[in-house]
């Protein structure tokens, strides 16, 4: 009968079963965990559910070397990854709706920004993560803005676009430099480089 304990349960395994990348087994008690949440109204629980069932569904949704991530080659999906990553999608659109505060509205538009760009949607991908750069500036925080920018980078680089690639991946330097991150920053210099030998 005691709720509050059970949810903290819940989302407890999910973490060990996250940490063993046992995704299967976290995303069930992650359902759990959700449901309590709703049964007893908390809504920064139901958020933080949300986020770790559609996380641990763009998981499944790759392969073990492209960890949910946009690259600029396309990546050939099963029927079944690509139902996980729909599943990912509307947990993410959930937790974008109920976003409890700026932090979980930035989050949840990153991550459905991804999952969009995934399914090779590249308008709506880049829609999201150009509010999520808002939400990040309105909240003024570099790192925020470093992701957001370089998410949209990415997307220009998938529809070759390299003008609007370069503005994006020069903002990201100046941020990843102004937040004193090495390995971005190293990391800035080499898209750019590329960026020159391709124009």
């Amino acid at each position: 009968g005691k709720k509050d304990l059970e949810a903290i349960a819940y989302v407890s395994l999910g973490v060990i079963h996250d940490n063993q990348k046992e995704y299967t087994k976290a995303i069930e008690n992650y359902k759990l965990y959700a449901d309590l949440c709703e049964e007893v109204g908390d809504v920064p629980g139901l958020a933080c559910a949300l986020n770790c069932l559609g996380v641990d569904y763009m998981l499944l949704s790759s392969s073990p070397d492209e960890p949910g991530f946009v690259g600029t080659t396309p990546v050939e999906r099963t029927e079944e990854m690509t139902a996980y990553l729909k599943q990912a999608t509307a947990c993410h659109s959930k937790h974008q709706e109920i976003g409890p505060d700026s932090g979980g509205r930035f989050v949840a538009g990153t991550n459905l920004g991804l999952c969009l760009g995934m399914l090779g949607d590249v308008a709506n991908s880049a829609k999201q993560h150009q509010d999520a750069l808002r939400v990040a500036i309105k909240m003024q925080t570099l790192y925020g803005q470093s992701i957001a920018v370089g998410n949209l980078g990415n997307l220009a680089l998938i529809k070759n676009d390299l003008g609007t690639a370069r503005t994006c991946f020069e903002q990201y330097l100046q941020l990843v430099q102004a937040l004193l991150d090495p390995e971005a920053e190293v990391s800035a210099w080499k898209i750019l480089a590329n960026l020159s030998t391709r124009e």
